[in-house]
């Protein structure tokens, strides 16, 4: 009776650890690294076009749409996301192309606009920190 109550203990330990584990994970901000396929490596790799404040506004537009949480700050433009979202490649590079997109059919300002040009609601706004990871 008392090993069926240690590995019951053992059990409900590691699933509180495990838990809090995944709770700090989507908490903890990284910085956002656009994405690009590498037809010669076909792979995806980090953009290596400068990342404007146009791109910045764009991937907030995306992010809002998909309720993922970030923090922004406009100047220089850098966002930070989550370690659990940039943990996922393929999810960025997604989140990188529609941002592209909305950036080449001229729509990020008209978007903009019609959030009254602020942050949108989930966003944190945090003061500049120059390719430093943050934590909330």
């Amino acid at each position: 009776m008392r090993v069926i109550l240690a590995i019951a203990l053992c059990v409900v330990v590691v699933l509180l650890v495990l838990v809090v584990w995944l709770a700090r994970a989507k908490t903890e901000w990284v910085a956002y690294v656009p994405l690009e396929y590498d037809e010669h490596s076909e792979r995806l790799v980090q953009t290596q076009e400068e990342f404007t404040s146009l791109d910045a506004k764009a991937v907030v537009i995306v992010l809002t749409g998909y309720g993922e949480p970030f923090q922004y700050s406009p100047d220089p433009p850098y966002i930070w996301i989550t370690r659990k979202l940039a943990s996922d490649a393929d999810l960025v590079w997604n989140f990188t192309t529609k941002a592209s997109d909305l950036r080449a059919r001229g729509e990020v300002g008209a978007l903009i606009s019609k959030v009254g040009g602020g942050p949108p609601e989930n966003s944190v706004l945090a003061p500049a920190k120059s390719g430093k990871e943050g934590s909330e």
